[in-house]
């Protein structure tokens, strides 16, 4: 895979035109620190995630999608966003949408 760029803060990211897919390993010290930054409990179950960013949102898939991704981000950010839509099941509870949704339901 060409154009992955690891981080100082341990996720890998491909940039697009507007866009970029980052995906972030989880260990404990990333699950620690991302439940206090949100102020919410992350589920452990969650190994890992991936995820497309563009204007502040973010389109996030549990597990790894860097394989699926890599193709795509070339072919820019409607296809990402496609195949984001064909895996909604795998959507992660840090999604924007699902995030907002939580929000909602829990503090109205």
């Amino acid at each position: 895979m060409n154009g992955w760029k690891k981080t100082p803060m341990g996720n890998f990211v491909k940039q697009g035109d507007g866009f970029i897919v980052s995906y972030q390993p989880k260990t404990e010290e990333t699950w620690n620190s991302l439940s206090g930054m949100m102020g919410r409990p992350i589920d452990a179950g969650d190994s890992s995630e991936t995820a497309i960013v563009k204007d502040k949102k973010y389109y996030i898939l549990k597990g790894n999608h860097q394989k699926a991704y890599d193709p795509l981000v070339d072919k820019g950010f409607d296809a990402c966003l496609a195949y984001y839509n064909e895996h909604l099941s795998e959507r992660s509870d840090w999604d924007t949408q699902a995030f907002d949704e939580w929000k909602d339901e829990n503090y109205g």
